[in-house]
């Protein structure tokens, strides 16, 4: 099927050029070889599937959607022998409609892809999603899904971030690339290019200067650098300019007299004051160019925002890049550098704009050991009361050391040892205090590090934020507990009975550890708390059940957020 897409690379890339307007450059390296890429991967894993996880899958999409990118969703879907059903808006569903039938050609019964098309306003009420969501999950329309099983990709818009020691000018080649590359379409696109106050008006002429040599095209057009944008996206940006201007915000575009559409920057709009362009996050081909004055105003500009994505850090300080690195609230920090994925490396959102890991290992078992439900029915305000104050004892607990962690661990199972003649576990004592002893000692940060290509991917493992176990597996599961806890998480123990070990663990654990007794119904306003085990549907918002972590190694990598750094070597 991949060799087939790379063999009608040509006729995809006039399709997209004459559908949505794309550049036949940016289809062949965004479309084509992307989608090719993940498909070839995922075809490696495709021994990997058992046969109970064949269930059909749905692929969500709107027209906004990069078509490469559905290899997040097709490559594992076909890997697991899955029927999928594409469910995306009128313009996207040609291209997809030309891509079934390159899939029968290659060899993949007829039927196994289908295409169900929206009629790009509103879609279809209760229809049951099982798969891949493409888009602004809080998008209203897609408020009339019902989510059972579903990954969700983002395509909010990253930040770039320019300090005064950086390279200016291949930053402002890969600010332009960000911004405008594929129309603005890239799940990783930017819109938002914050440099240093000292360089900020050398910066600001350079990007001007950069724009000025830019030509504009369509789809059509050989000689053209980018692409115009779909006949919506231009709406929002007139919108956008028309609000900034009534703002008294700066607006630069190379040729003013053209009525067409220019590539358009944003200057000097207030620092923290963010509410003047409300469509920001969701419009191609549009850039805001901020001044800051420190890293830290820098980190909170970047993090003042809904996604959770990526961002990328312009710096030749070492020292400088690891601090801000550490600080950005978002899944990939790319440093030096813009846009690198690839198909062998998870990677995962870290805010509510997106849902699950996508490439890799854990892109493949993502969908097929999790349930991430929209729920609209409220809550119990004591299960909800319980979960806010998890999330705070999680700043107090998180922020300790790693060694701090283990040793207040430890000094649980030495009182469970000097104790263990009152305390009455169906094991035995000495065996859970072993298992303690032993969950303690195999413990270490799942962090790693690799080359790729002419990069060094650091992979950061950073706590969840709060794990709620529930009935049927709190009860002496000592594994599932300290892994979550080690890793810097809050929990949640949902127990049905009075637990005396667990009550001795209290007296240690002065932050980090709450017990609920009774039904709890799961609370979520935020991602970074996950439910392990059966839970009722519950408060407004998500809700993510993880249903089949039985081993170790499974409960850290779930009570764990990855934090992908790509660094040029």
């Amino acid at each position: 099927f991949a060799e087939e897409i790379k063999q009608n690379c040509d006729f995809i890339c006039k399709i997209e050029s004459v559908t949505r307007g794309l550049l036949p450059a940016d289809t062949r390296k965004y479309g084509v070889s992307f989608l090719a890429e993940y498909l070839q991967y995922f075809s490696n894993w495709s021994y990997s599937a058992e046969k109970n996880d064949r269930k059909p899958i749905c692929i969500c999409a709107t027209d906004n959607t990069c078509l490469g990118v559905l290899g997040f969703a097709l490559g594992p879907a076909l890997a697991r022998g899955c029927n999928v059903l594409f469910y995306v808006e009128p313009i996207l569903s040609v291209c997809v409609t030309f891509l079934i039938e390159l899939s029968v050609k290659a060899g993949i019964p007829d039927g196994t892809l289908m295409l169900l098309p929206s009629n790009g306003t509103i879609w279809t009420p209760r229809l049951v999603l099982q798969g891949y969501l493409f888009g602004d999950i809080h998008k209203e329309e897609f408020k009339n899904l019902h989510f059972t099983q579903t990954v969700a990709v983002p395509n909010t818009k990253t930040p770039l971030i320019i300090f005064n020691d950086s390279d200016f000018d291949s930053a402002c080649e890969c600010a332009v690339s960000a911004v405008w590359e594929y129309g603005g379409l890239l799940p990783w696109s930017s819109d938002t290019i914050l440099v240093q106050e000292d360089v900020y008006p050398e910066f600001v002429e350079k990007m001007k200067r950069r724009l000025e040599k830019m030509r504009v095209g369509d789809g059509t057009d050989t000689l053209a650098d980018i692409s115009y944008p779909i006949p919506s996206e231009i709406k929002k940006i007139n919108r956008m300019i028309e609000d900034a201007r009534a703002q008294g915000i700066d607006v630069y575009q190379p040729q003013t007299e053209n009525n067409k559409f220019q590539p358009t920057l944003f200057i000097g709009m207030k620092v923290y004051n963010n509410n003047v362009i409300n469509d920001s996050n969701n419009v191609a081909a549009a850039a805001t160019i901020l001044a800051f004055r420190t890293p830290k105003e820098a980190i909170a500009l970047a993090n003042n925002s809904k996604q959770g994505f990526a961002a990328s850090v312009w710096s030749e300080s070492i020292g400088l890049v690891s601090e801000v690195t550490k600080q950005l609230q978002v899944g990939t920090v790319w440093i030096n550098s813009h846009g690198i994925v690839k198909p062998s490396v998870s990677f995962t959102t870290y805010k509510l704009d997106g849902a699950g890991y996508i490439g890799g290992s854990l892109g493949f078992y993502e969908l097929f050991d999790q349930e991430w439900r929209w729920l609209n029915k409220m809550n119990s305000e004591e299960s909800l009361n319980l979960l806010l104050k998890a999330k705070k004892e999680q700043l107090k607990w998180g922020n300790l050391p790693l060694n701090g962690r283990i040793e207040i661990l430890s000094k649980w199972a030495l009182d469970l040892e000097q104790n263990k003649s009152t305390i009455t576990v169906e094991e035995g004592a000495d065996n859970l205090i072993a298992k303690i002893y032993e969950c303690i000692a195999k413990y270490s940060p799942p962090n790693s590090s690799q080359i790729i290509e002419n990069f060094d991917l650091a992979v950061k493992k950073e706590s969840v934020g709060v794990v709620v176990f529930s009935r049927n597996l709190a009860p002496l599961n000592i594994p599932l507990l300290l892994g979550a806890l080690l890793a810097g998480n809050a929990v949640v123990m949902v127990l049905s009975e009075k637990n005396e070990y667990y009550k001795s663990f209290l007296k240690f654990l002065s932050s980090g550890l709450l017990i609920s007794r009774g039904e709890f119904l799961g609370c979520i306003e935020d991602p970074r708390a996950i439910f392990i085990g059966e839970f009722a549907q519950a408060y407004r918002g998500f809700q993510k059940n993880y249903v089949n972590l039985k081993c170790w190694k499974s409960v850290l990598e779930r009570c764990t957020l990855s934090k992908n750094i790509w660094t040029p070597i």
